[in-house]
């Protein structure tokens, strides 16, 4: 894959392209790149910040894959320093330090529709743990890959990569979250008779009827849905479009099985 860039007003949004989407890119418009796969550039380097990151802080692993038989103790133990204190710069640096990190390290990220896999080069990275590469490093010209289980899924109108281990615990989704409130305020005022109709009701809230109409049935949630999304704790391919687009069923069970909680 290649990178790419679109504009728009303000902001410039990076891409990873495949490279047949790259050779359609260069053909057209800097900002039409057609229908196929690309993925936020941003989304996949902090996925592969975390997984060198994690790397880095698992001792035992470090050990086995960058210290061979007979180092010693001392060095052995500086390394594992070391690596911890670039995993916390991964975790917490600015944008320059980890790239900066990860140039040096990284040769090569390959995205599969399952999994991603991260290259690391073995002598750079004895470098930066101040590891001696010598005669009893087996192979250090053999790369070092570390895959991480990913998935590939759309999420409104382009594709995520979901990548499990490094999913928040929480994620609130503050745009979802409003129409949720707004879903039970607009039925109160319906049930109540403030209003006569959504049409009313959308001239006085001035929104669009069609979207007013759309979101008045989030109010028929489960409880259990509704306490999740609030939390942030929902599937993270549930967001507004998805839920609007949905056909939602009144059975309670039926709607965790149609938006992934089951």
């Amino acid at each position: 894959m290649g990178s790419h860039h679109a504009c728009k007003p303000g902001k410039e949004y990076r891409y990873y392209l495949s490279d047949s989407l790259m050779a359609e890119a260069k053909r057209k418009r800097p900002n039409d790149v057609g229908e196929g796969l690309r993925l936020p550039a941003q989304e996949i380097e902090n996925h592969v910040i975390a997984t060198v990151a994690a790397f880095l802080s698992d001792t035992q692993k470090l050990i086995a894959e960058c210290c061979p038989k007979g180092t010693p103790p001392s060095v052995s133990s500086a390394a594992v320093r070391l690596a911890t204190t670039l995993a916390v710069l991964l975790k917490t640096g600015n944008g320059q330090e980890h790239y900066e990190l990860i140039r040096t390290v990284v040769k090569r990220v390959q995205v599969f529709e399952k999994s991603i896999c991260v290259t690391l080069g073995r002598r750079p990275l004895a470098a930066q743990l101040q590891i001696p590469v010598n005669a009893t490093m087996q192979e250090p010209e053999a790369p070092l890959e570390l895959s991480v289980p990913a998935e590939l899924r759309r999420i409104g109108k382009e594709k995520r990569l979901i990548v499990a281990a490094l999913v928040p615990k929480t994620n609130p989704d503050a745009i979802l979250i409003k129409a949720i409130v707004r879903a039970h305020l607009w039925f109160g005022m319906l049930r109540d008779r403030k209003v006569a109709s959504i049409s009313e009701l959308a001239e006085a809230e001035q929104l669009p009827r069609t979207y007013v109409g759309s979101v008045i049935p989030f109010a028929f949630l489960a409880p259990d849905i509704t306490e999740a999304i609030l939390n942030g704790t929902q599937p993270i391919d549930l967001n507004l479009d998805r839920l609007i687009n949905a056909t939602l069923p009144l059975d309670w069970a039926e709607q965790r099985t149609l938006l992934g909680f089951n």
